[in-house]
């Protein structure tokens, strides 16, 4: 909840306390979201039933929708990285 109300101060936190385990966590949240979802929409094509290789409408919409639901995340925190590492170093 931190990065969506003050991610500035979230960031800065987890620069000081230097925990790896925090940023791996924090920073990896794009591709673990869209890992989950093309998983998530592999493992509901498989209990539908759905032919393994020919993807229909709502499969290529679900993929492109968890795309762009992690890249909007990565550009989030892409962007609020630049703003801390910004002021820090200038």
């Amino acid at each position: 909840m931190g990065l969506i109300f003050h991610p500035f101060k979230t960031i800065k936190v987890i620069d000081r306390e230097k925990d790896p385990l925090q940023i791996l966590l924090i920073f990896g949240l794009p591709f673990y979201v869209w890992v989950f979802g093309v998983i998530g929409v592999i493992l509901g094509r498989f209990l539908i039933g759905a032919p393994f290789l020919s993807f229909g409408l709502l499969a290529k919409t679900s993929f492109l929708l968890v795309s762009f639901i992690a890249g909007a995340i990565f550009s989030y925190l892409s962007f609020w990285l630049y703003i801390f590492l910004k002021k820090k170093n200038g």
